[in-house]
């Protein structure tokens, strides 16, 4: 009842904004209406997931008795028809902000915002969050252990509010056009895009952190669809944040400003589509089902596409301005180029991110690999540092000093110095050190900048700080990867493993830990010095698919992580033998035989539900004996096991229990019969150290710290010009205004909005 009553009182208010601005009282009373009826909407969804209602089929899926509190609320965004309803009680929430912010854009910014709470009610009136069932289960399916993290209670809310901030420059920049403003619309739109910008970046980084501290491969991104569904709208909101600037301030790049303004909400319903079509199901770990809403998915995101490049088209050829730049040396060329390579970059990266879509059409589905957004990106990250480099000394030549100030000689100095001691340190590759070079030059020039603000107005400038951090985070993001070193270790229970300059001993596990999730207690020490501490890696089988879920153990040093990530534990259920690890064509001592891995051939089978077979060739060398031998490590759909062979002589029998694919390495287990040993657990690893990983999210964290500084300052800039304006307050002067407007030559400033200096 409550979603088909928003779904009337949002068709009711769409109708009178839609009908002219003296309705707007009315289609004031029912937008707030409808906020109130989602909002209730809400709330009963969480009551009834806090109160175990099983009946209903969303909570029967996502919830259950034995989830602690956080996790029983966390479960409201986790299926898709909750974030839908979440998603728009956001919106509908924002919007009530808007109708007092938007003065003469209210009509045509909330008509927009409506219909987008329309199309979502119509997705919810076919997959409803209160579907019912007669009888209900005693019990729910539960929280996917995946989700059960402490980063689920924020990270998506806070993602989903990036997404509803989206809309609303959309709105703004479509009711601005309709106008025929094509430039008093900036101002206002300038914050809520900022808005944007700054959610969508903090949600990202903390979706990162999240896969880098619970996940367990061991980074912060891996270009998946989904994380870039999220990443692409941010980077168009940069790119739109700089091109209101240069609308505002020079009066020019309108086009481009009006299509940053409307590109990050299309990439949002783009991603949403991608994402809930289940057409990701195979190339994702975030994909949502398919619950067989495609063909509303693509309504709705046909709808605002065509609005959004409908209205730039009709438009666009009234639109005057001036020209971006006079010269390359000036800071309008540098932003300018930003602007552009920031569209070219998300471009790019939705190509990638649609492979999956488009490949289908003409045979099976597949995914770009890693190296595509390595080569795609790489170039345009290395134009904006340059940009970034450049951009203080055009502000420097602007205040009438010097090229090689004092400043800019310190900066270059400090760029020459982190080149110089990355190259000493072992980084030779050029790309590397032209990256660290220009994001040194970026972090030290627009430090000074900061600092100069600082001094004579007192005030932090959030886009200076936002540079810096930009800056910082590239260097973060080169050297740990330039510098990672990682390699699989095995632990045997209780017995040290010197590897990489530690020292580890693997102290055995606790099977009795809550819900299955097994820690792994390993001692680490550092040998010469005092570092000493225990830490325990978990591993535990998915109920879902019967997958392993692995979370690793992070150590923070001031200048790098240790990174622990389990792998597997071997041995230790009663067979008997000695175990060792060979390493390609390096003779090894083992029960009193020299043992050589020689290689190992792969062969396909196909048949008695065998998927692949390995054999392994080890040849065996003692005092008396001399063979080759091929134990076989087999893979079939019942699991993973070992075909080991027997010496010439029947006493010894040599298997092999696993295969690094990583290192080549293979280990196997001797057994003598005539004397047999207790077999050792043995815990594997992958053991890591990622240098200055630190700086990464220091420069994460002061990026989005800039933002959120940013949207403050624009937003007390737009309230005082809002008192300005107070002289032409209520609808009908507006709708007087807007008449006069309509009246007027296409070629009056009054429609550009330059002739109208009370505008915001």
């Amino acid at each position: 009842t409550l979603i088909w009553s928003a779904t009337a009182t949002t068709l009711f208010s769409l109708v009178l904004y839609f009908r002219g601005e003296q309705n707007t009282r009315l289609a004031r009373n029912a937008f707030r209406v409808t906020a109130g009826l989602l909002a209730a909407s809400l709330g009963l969804l969480l009551f009834l997931i806090l109160t175990h209602r099983f009946e209903f089929v969303y909570v029967r899926n996502y919830s259950s008795t034995d989830l602690p509190l956080y996790y029983l609320i966390a479960t409201l965004w986790g299926g898709q028809e909750g974030t839908l309803l979440l998603w728009i009680v956001y919106v509908s929430l924002l919007g009530l902000l808007l109708m007092k912010m938007a003065g003469r854009f209210e009509r045509w910014s909330m008509a927009t915002v409506s219909l987008f709470i329309l199309s979502v009610l119509v997705i919810l009136l076919k997959r409803s969050p209160f579907e019912a069932t007669p009888t209900g289960p005693v019990e729910g399916a539960g929280l996917n252990p995946l989700l059960q993290d402490f980063w689920m209670t924020i990270h998506p809310p806070i993602m989903f509010l990036g997404f509803a901030l989206s809309i609303f420059p959309f709105a703004i920049a479509v009711s601005g056009w309709v106008r025929r403003e094509y430039r008093t619309w900036t101002p206002l739109a300038w914050v809520w895009l900022l808005a944007a910008w700054c959610t969508l970046g903090t949600a990202l980084v903390m979706g990162g952190y999240w896969a880098y501290k619970v996940l367990g491969w061991g980074g912060y991104w891996a270009w998946d669809p989904v994380e870039n569904s999220s990443l692409i709208p941010w980077i168009f909101a940069t790119g739109g944040v700089h091109a209101l600037i240069m609308l505002k301030k020079k009066n020019a790049l309108a086009r481009s400003a009006f299509l940053f303004s409307i590109l990050p909400f299309i990439a949002v319903l783009y991603g949403s589509f991608l994402t809930r079509s289940g057409i990701l199901g195979d190339f994702s770990v975030h994909s949502f089902l398919d619950l067989g809403i495609n063909s509303l998915l693509v309504a709705v995101l046909s709808v605002f596409t065509v609005i959004g490049f409908g209205v730039l088209i009709w438009r666009s050829r009234h639109v005057r301005g001036t020209i971006a730049y006079s010269s390359m040396k000036t800071v309008d060329f540098l932003v300018s180029m930003g602007v552009l390579s920031l569209l070219v970059a998300g471009a790019l990266v939705l190509i990638g991110m649609s492979t999956p879509l488009w490949t289908r059409l003409f045979g099976p589905a597949s995914n770009v690999s890693l190296d595509y957004y390595f080569l795609a990106t790489t170039p345009i990250a290395l134009i904006l540092l340059f940009g970034l480099s450049l951009f203080p000394f055009m502000r420097w030549i602007k205040a009438s000093k010097p090229v090689l100030s004092p400043e800019a000689s310190i900066s270059f100095a400090v760029a020459l110095f982190a080149t110089g001691g990355a190259f000493i340190a072992g980084m030779t590759e050029v790309l590397y050190l032209v990256l660290i070079f220009l994001a040194s030059f970026a972090t030290a020039s627009n430090f000074w900048l900061l600092v100069d603000h600082f001094i004579r107005k007192k005030k932090i400038a959030g886009a200076y700080l936002a540079h810096v951090g930009l800056a910082i985070l590239i260097i973060g993001a080169a050297v740990s990867s330039a510098y990672e070193t990682k390699t699989q270790v095995g632990l045997p229970l209780g017995q040290p493993v010197h590897k990489m300059g530690w020292t580890l001993t693997y102290q055995g596990k606790d099977t009795n830990a809550p819900g299955g999730k097994t820690p792994y207690h390993i001692l680490v020490e550092r040998p010469g010095s005092s570092t000493a501490y225990v830490c325990s890696p978990r591993q535990f089988q998915l109920p879902y698919d019967g997958g392993v879920m692995r979370k690793p153990a992070v150590k923070k040093f001031w200048n790098k992580d240790l990174y622990i990530s389990p792998l597997d534990e071997v041995g230790g259920s009663g067979h008997q033998g000695v175990q060792a690890t060979l390493a390609r064509d390096q003779a090894q001592a083992v029960g009193g035989f020299n043992l050589t891995f020689l290689g190992f051939d792969i062969d396909d089978h196909g048949e008695g539900g065998e998927i692949e077979q390995v054999d392994c060739t080890i040849e065996v060398m003692g005092d008396m004996y001399v063979d080759t031998l091929v134990p076989a490590f087999k893979l079939t759909q019942q699991g993973v096991s070992g075909q080991p062979v027997q010496f010439a002589d029947g006493r010894f029998t040599l298997g092999v229990d696993r295969i690094d694919a990583t290192t080549g390495a293979v280990q196997v287990t001797l057994v003598d019969h005539d004397n047999p040993q207790a077999e050792v657990p043995v815990f594997w690893i992958e053991l890591a150290e990622k240098p200055l990983i630190n700086l990464f999210w220091l420069g994460t964290t002061l990026m989005v710290l800039g933002g959120v500084l940013s949207v403050w300052k624009r937003f007390k800039r737009w309230r005082d010009e809002a008192a300005i304006e107070s002289a032409i307050p209520g609808p009908e002067q507006h709708y007087a205004q807007a008449a006069a407007v309509s009246e007027a030559p296409e070629n009056d400033p009054v429609r550009s909005g330059q002739g109208v200096s009370s505008n915001r």
